[in-house]
């Protein structure tokens, strides 16, 4: 009887052991669960265990941050790094500015300069071009077996390397005291003056007749009292269309016994300048000249 109640005990004992085998393996879902419950647990004292370390030591997120300071894991330096970046991006759009309007300076300037070497040239290729009219002489011719009638007369020449155009040259002739006539300024009648033109080495030739002079006046003239001025005057356009006025001056003298005429030219009154000035007024003169 014993052993057949041992035999029962023990069958008994294999269903049950099989049949919590066949529950374990056929419902593994319920023990997932209970992992997880587990393994959540874990995070949640993991997480105290932190929050006690940080509470203990400082956070490493929040330490300060000095220039150049590189540390990534910092937010203080995170944010002076972008408003570093930030600083630096300002500065270089200032600097490309400043460079852009130096830049631009300097275009001008080169401009400029470039401008005003063209003038310069174009300038001083006109100054030895153009057309210079000058007196080249001037000399009393006195008349046969007229000793009261002479003929003063002025020859011009053009030094320059181009032609005269519209060339008008007039010859004017002043008498009087010398204190009055030394300060006369004549005023030419350019209406009735003919025009020329005269080419690079070429003369044109202007004369005027000094009619009825008196015994007293020679005596005048050589004692200093008594003037005869012969003024000449030309005006002309280059051919670069610049207009130019010559003008000039020469006073009579009387030498010797035997009354030796001729012109002197005087110091004062003599110019070559450039004037677009048109002179219309009638002269104050006793004689105008005319081409021969």
């Amino acid at each position: 009887m014993t052993n057949h109640y041992r035999s029962i005990i023990f069958a008994f004992g294999l269903v049950l052991a099989c049949a919590d085998h066949a529950y374990a393996k056929s419902d593994p879902k319920q023990a997932n669960p209970q992992h997880s419950i587990a393994e959540s647990h874990g995070n949640i004292a993991t997480t105290y265990d932190q929050d006690a370390v940080r509470e203990q030591g400082p956070d490493k997120q929040a330490e300060p941050c000095k220039r150049g300071d590189d540390r990534r894991y910092s937010d203080l330096c995170a944010q002076w790094k972008a408003a570093d970046a930030a600083s630096e991006s300002a500065w270089w759009a200032w600097a490309g500015s400043f460079i852009g309007l130096a830049s631009l300076v300097g275009v001008l300037a080169a401009i400029r300069l470039t401008y005003q070497a063209n003038q310069i040239a174009s300038n001083t290729a006109q100054q030895q071009l153009r057309a210079y009219l000058s007196v080249q002489s001037a000399k009393i011719i006195l008349a046969p077996n007229h000793d009261n009638f002479w003929v003063a007369q002025m020859v011009l020449k053009n030094s320059g390397a181009t032609p005269a155009h519209d060339v008008q040259f007039i010859v004017v002739v002043e008498r009087g005291l010398a204190e009055e006539v030394d300060t006369l300024k004549p005023q030419p009648d350019w209406q009735k003056a003919s025009k020329a033109a005269v080419g690079p080495n070429n003369e044109i030739c202007c004369s005027v007749d000094i009619q009825g002079i008196q015994p007293a006046e020679v005596k005048g003239i050589k004692d200093g009292s008594y003037s005869i001025m012969i003024f000449g005057e030309a005006r002309y356009v280059d051919a670069f269309g610049r207009c130019w006025e010559t003008a000039t001056r020469h006073e009579v003298y009387i030498r010797g016994e035997r009354n030796s005429v001729e012109l002197v030219a005087c110091i004062e009154g003599n110019r070559m300048i450039e004037s677009e000035r048109l002179r219309q007024s009638q002269p104050n003169t006793s004689v105008v000249s005319s081409f021969l």
